[in-house]
């Protein structure tokens, strides 16, 4: 009898010392939850911008492009951008929302590219924090994603 009462007061001495306190669970969760405050909503903005850059930067650098090819085709011209197939519509509907262009066409120089005024900025319907903008530098188009 006396080792049935060994063995079992032993096993609760051994029970009661194992897991974890109420107090160092709660630690650890409010660690958790501090860093799920900082992390979402960079990862939100991570999405926005990606949302961006896949649906507006595309419909910009398609502007652009055509800016570029009217200046090589018409050295020393204003460039109208109403006439210009990728620039036509202000509005585009995509998959991720509606798409709103803003091109800047400015004037061609004599030796056949666009002059530093020429660009196209394009935001997404539902994200306001940031446009995509390309533009020509250096003899080539260059296409970014900026906050507003």
């Amino acid at each position: 009898m006396r080792n049935l009462y060994q063995a079992t007061s032993k096993a609760v001495r051994l029970n009661s010392s194992k897991g974890f306190t109420l107090i160092e669970l709660l630690v650890v969760i409010a660690i958790i939850a501090i860093l799920a405050s900082l992390a979402i909503p960079q990862y939100l903005a991570y999405q926005r911008r990606a949302k961006v850059s896949s649906y507006a930067e595309p419909i910009a650098r398609g502007c652009m492009m055509d800016i570029v090819a009217f200046c090589i085709e018409n050295p020393d011209a204003n460039i109208n951008t109403a006439n210009l197939n990728n620039c036509r519509n202000q509005t585009v509907t995509t998959a991720g929302g509606t798409v709103t262009l803003t091109p800047n066409g400015g004037t061609c120089t004599a030796d056949g590219q666009p002059d530093t005024t020429a660009q196209a900025t394009a935001t997404l319907s539902g994200v306001t924090d940031y446009r995509a903008r390309c533009f020509y530098q250096n003899q080539s188009i260059r296409c970014t994603i900026e906050a507003q």
